[in-house]
């Protein structure tokens, strides 16, 4: 990414967004709010700063890593003793940032699986420089989150960041032997351990309700083509949420539905522990500098 001076003042006015929008969702986070709630209050936070969601805020509960993120009519509520990953990202003009922290509701049963995130996080931000491995971010974590006697979920990984686009080039591993790539100066990059109780691998089978255009092209019906259009050019390729179009269009489930049966959308699946085990996440946004890491969220 070009990293001149208006591009890195767009990226850290939407950290800072980011950042914020990360501890207002933990404090609003309790005991019998609907996940939709949760999720609309975060959003409408990070709008009323200037700065539209990059791709929909994600609550995945309990076993379930990542990518959930609840429908216009979903009646799922948060209930004590749940262990939330709150994922969530806020842009400026297509400059995105990802950050994300674990909330327990109204218990503290979890407390060292939240932290053994957070602490591979730290421990992996101190290793960022430029021609850095990316496995030896991945054996920090790996290594930290051991410690506090948990495993690290080996198949998922941070990521670089580019223009509207969340999972670019490269992959930050979150184990020590995998990640062959090389850090660079000038990366943007999104690192999230995430630690387990359980199997240490996710799967997917279920759609997360996170859906991205894959192309463009004229469909029928007419209806269904002008929706195409009309998310293209409202989300620019980034991921989107049904509940945002349902907003806009009452037949937007519909269209979706069609639109994935010809390959022009793709729905990313809510990933769970494949031992159902609890787990949890933390993640930050950085720039790779000469000096270290820029921790934008």
């Amino acid at each position: 990414m070009d990293l001149s001076d208006d591009v890195v003042e767009k990226l850290r006015r939407s950290g800072k967004v980011s950042r914020e929008a990360r501890k207002h969702g933990a404090e609003i986070l309790r005991e019998g709010m609907t996940l939709l709630e949760g999720v609309e209050r975060i959003e409408e936070f990070m709008r009323a700063q200037g700065c539209p969601p990059a791709f929909p805020t994600c609550l995945s509960v309990n076993d379930v890593a990542a990518h959930d993120s609840p429908t216009h009519k979903d009646a799922r509520t948060l209930r004590r003793g749940d262990v939330v990953k709150l994922d969530l990202g806020a842009q400026v003009d297509g400059y995105l940032t990802d950050t994300a922290a674990t909330v327990e509701i109204g218990t503290r049963n979890w407390t060292e699986l939240i932290r053994a995130s957070e602490a591979a996080l730290a421990a992996a931000i101190e290793v960022v420089r430029p021609k850095v491995p990316t496995r030896v971010i991945g054996a920090a974590i790996e290594r930290t989150i051991e410690s506090f006697g948990f495993k690290p979920i080996a198949n998922l990984t941070g990521h670089s960041i580019e223009r509207y686009t969340v999972h670019a080039g490269k992959s930050i591993p979150n184990v020590g032997d995998h990640g062959d790539e090389v850090l660079d100066e000038g990366d943007l990059i999104a690192i999230e351990p995430f630690a387990t109780n359980g199997a240490g691998k996710v799967d997917g089978r279920k759609s997360g309700n996170i859906y991205r255009i894959m192309r463009v092209r004229d469909v029928r019906p007419e209806a269904t083509s002008r929706f195409l259009q009309t998310v293209d050019r409202t989300f620019n390729r980034l991921p989107f949420a049904e509940r945002w179009c349902y907003k806009e269009d009452k037949k937007a489930p519909a269209h979706i539905a069609r639109l994935l049966r010809q390959g022009l959308v793709y729905a990313y699946p809510s990933l769970f522990d494949i031992g159902r085990g609890m787990v949890s996440q933390a993640e930050k946004t950085m720039i790779v500098a000469g000096g270290g890491a820029e921790v934008l969220t």
